[in-house]
């Protein structure tokens, strides 16, 4: 049982809901029939003193069942004990740690397939192997490699040769990894696959504890650990994940000492062989002034507070997130970041107070003068999940977004549009006869999503495909205007520059007529349209693929674009049409309309339940970083794996023309990423961008200031 409860490497819930359960019973057994007994440890007294006073909390908490039901975790303090209990006969310790060290192997190496193959490959969107979240992936890989590099640095004499059932082994893991892997990039029975590796995994596991047979054999562990470390090691690299590189340098830097302190020298080098390669997972997260930093820093701040207000019994257990919002800063760049971790801790008054003290900003004001710091409702909280954007947060994120790069690519279109007005119905047909009065042209499609990153203060790179026609001179022209960088290709006679001419009558849409060729590019202008992204993407933050469906994004351009933006860490956002939806798998964010959110998931959407359904199966089916389904009047909503979906009530006052909303939407999202904004904030800020937007007619862009202002009346 101990074994199998080793196999959390692997999987949480077999861990916890198998292995765990089943091991404390028969402990428990055994324990009445005075088979064992509890070891005596130094850690009885801490164990006891915090369960009581967490069960304390819980009874005073203001909601004791949620309390209640968090505390149920102290059972975890069960391991403790089951472990002792295992580790001590010495012959069962080398095997139990055997298994550990398989179920680690098998961890580190699917971080490193999901990374180069599976497309976890972005901040959003780390690998998490076989568990839910990417920080119980990452910190399970520190761990074991952290006791890969004990068992070598302690072994005595020389390492044994490994034997021929290690390297069956091994053999058998490679390949049920590559074949679950292939399984999964193809999405055949991906999860099926995956449930089936577990298990075996787990049985492999137990057997190697239990079985007292000649294999695991003496060079099975060193064996297991000799091929741990490389591979935990750039595992942890890749997992975007500070604290398990804090924690791996700490932990081998211990062994180091214990063994051999020259050893650091060695752990020095290999830190800075990464500071001078600068692999793409580690730019951009060695600093203490990004925003998830600073987010976490204020949320200590609010921690202070939270003591402060009730020192003794704390919020009680379960209770931080729900709190949280009422003692947030408004310096916190998000109202509550995944890294808020909501456990029963938080009821320790001088063990909590010492630690958070020493981080205490000395520019920052006192807790006690928190009342005319903090927003005095959640309503008004600076971000949130499921609150406004103060005008001060919008400020802030659209100074930030200034300067920012964006690669647009998609179907480039010029949108003209007929002005009239109507006076009589036509003798021909019941059809109004419009008397035109003027003309405009504007950028339409992709070209209207880098347009709106330009009004936004953004800098725009767009690469598609016009035509070589008038029509195609309006829209190079009009780039030039915009101040948009020109990556477009031309296509040959045959392909017109698509042109969708809108009538307008009393500023209202009377008719849409469409010129244009739908067959997808191919040949010399893929490959040209091709070259001409690589040549710009090393400049830009972030990628927007806008999907109209007229050919640009096709199978070989989706492919491409993808893999050039995972080597360099950019996330890809997607304006997605229904039947391009298998070509999304594993990017960023996808932003459909409820009408596309319906015809790919099959689900009528006529209440918040549907929506809850729709956007659960987009995020099952694309395995995506997060899905945003836009609503129309009923604002949008977020989907995020592992996090409550997030609803955002529109921002518009008034509605004349929907026309480009979804481009305002995702050239709003795309810049903010490119600042590491958070996908609810950024999301925020998108929402108010189009209710601008829509408050206007035709094709048209969101100034800062037109944003600011939109901020400030929704704030009243």
């Amino acid at each position: 049982m101990a074994a199998l409860a080793a196999t959390c490497s692997v999987s949480i819930f077999a861990a916890q809901s198998i292995g765990l359960s089943l091991a404390v019973l028969v402990f428990l057994v055994r324990l009445a029939r005075g088979r064992t007994r509890l070891e005596r440890s130094p850690l009885d007294g801490p164990i006891l003193a915090f369960s009581v006073w967490t069960l304390l909390s819980a009874s005073f908490s203001p909601d004791p069942l949620t309390s209640h039901d968090s505390a149920k975790k102290l059972v975890l303090f069960a391991l403790f004990y089951l472990s002792v209990e295992a580790l001590t006969p010495e012959r069962d310790r080398e095997r139990i740690f055997d298994a550990a060290l398989l179920g680690g192997l098998a961890l580190a190496a699917g971080v490193l397939l999901e990374y180069y193959f599976l497309g976890f490959d972005t901040l959003l969107n780390r690998p998490h192997s076989f568990l839910g979240h990417y920080m119980t992936a990452s910190g399970l890989v520190m761990a074991v490699l952290v006791i890969a590099a004990a068992r070598l640095a302690f072994h005595r004499g020389r390492l044994p040769r490994p034997s021929p059932q290690d390297l069956r082994a091994l053999a058998v893991l490679v390949a049920a990894l590559c074949a679950m892997t292939a399984l999964q990039s193809l999405d055949l029975f991906a999860v099926e696959a995956e449930r089936l590796f577990v298990a075996g995994l787990a049985a492999a596991g137990a057997w190697m504890a239990l079985s007292r047979g000649p294999w695991p054999g003496a060079a099975t562990g060193t064996t297991l650990a000799l091929i741990v470390v490389p591979v935990a090691s750039w595992a942890v690299v890749i997992s975007r994940t500070r604290n398990a590189w804090l924690g791996t340098l700490v932990g081998l830097g211990v062994i180091a000492i214990l063994r051999a302190p020259k050893l650091l020298w060695g752990l020095a080098a290999a830190v800075g062989v990464v500071l001078v390669l600068r692999p793409a997972p580690v730019v951009g997260r060695l600093t203490v002034v990004d925003p998830s930093s600073v987010d976490r820093y204020y949320m200590w701040q609010a921690g202070i507070d939270m003591i402060r207000d009730k020192p003794v019994f704390g919020q009680g257990p379960g209770r931080i997130l729900a709190v949280y919002p009422e003692y947030r800063w408004p310096q916190a760049p998000n109202a509550l970041q995944p890294h808020l971790h909501d456990n029963g801790r938080v009821h320790g008054r001088r063990t909590v107070r010492i630690q958070f003290r020493r981080l205490r900003d000395p520019h920052v004001h006192a807790a006690r003068r928190r009342a005319s710091l903090r927003s005095p409702t959640p309503a008004h909280a600076g971000g949130g999940r499921g609150m406004t954007l103060s005008p001060a947060r919008a400020r802030a994120l659209l100074a930030a977004m200034r300067g920012g790069r964006v690669l647009v690519l998609g179907d480039v279109m010029l949108d003209q549009f007929l002005w009239g007005k109507v006076a009589r119905i036509s003798p021909e047909a019941p059809v109004p006869v419009v008397e035109i009065t003027s003309e405009t042209f504007h950028l339409g499609g992709a070209a209207n999503v880098a347009g709106n990153v330009r009004a936004l203060g953004g800098q725009a790179v767009v690469a598609g495909v016009i035509g070589d026609d008038g029509p195609g001179l309006r829209v190079r022209a009009a780039l030039v205007e915009a101040g948009v960088e020109d990556a477009l290709s031309v296509a040959d006679e045959g392909r017109p520059t698509t042109v969708k001419t809108r009538i307008i009558a009393h500023h209202q849409q009377v008719v849409r007529a469409d010129r244009e060729a739908v067959a997808p590019v191919a040949g010399a202008l893929e490959r040209a349209l091709l070259q001409r992204v690589r040549a710009a993407l090393p400049s830009c933050g972030a990628v927007i693929l806008s999907d109209y469906h007229k050919g640009v994004v096709t199978a070989t351009v989706m492919k491409a674009v993808l893999a050039l933006a995972r080597r360099r860490g950019l996330p890809v956002l997607v304006d997605p049409k229904v039947a391009h939806f298998a070509l999304y798998r594993r990017v960023a964010l996808v932003t459909p309309n409820q009408a596309e959110a319906e015809e790919a998931t099959g689900v009528r959407i006529r209440s918040e339940a549907d929506v809850l359904t729709a956007g659960a199966a987009i995020l099952r089916r694309l395995r995506c970083g997060a899905a945003l389904i836009t609503r129309g009047e009923h604002g949008m909503s977020l989907f995020e794996p592992g996090r409550r979906p997030l609803h955002i009530p529109t921002a518009a006052r008034e509605v004349f023309d929907v026309t480009g909303a979804g481009d305002t939407v995702i050239a709003t999202i795309g810049l903010a990423r490119c600042t590491r904004a958070g996908l609810p904030e950024a999301a925020r800020l998108a929402n108010l961008a189009a209710g601008v937007v829509v408050g206007k007619v035709g094709t048209a862009t969101a100034s800062p200031e037109e944003v600011t202002a939109a901020a400030e009346a929704a704030a009243h």
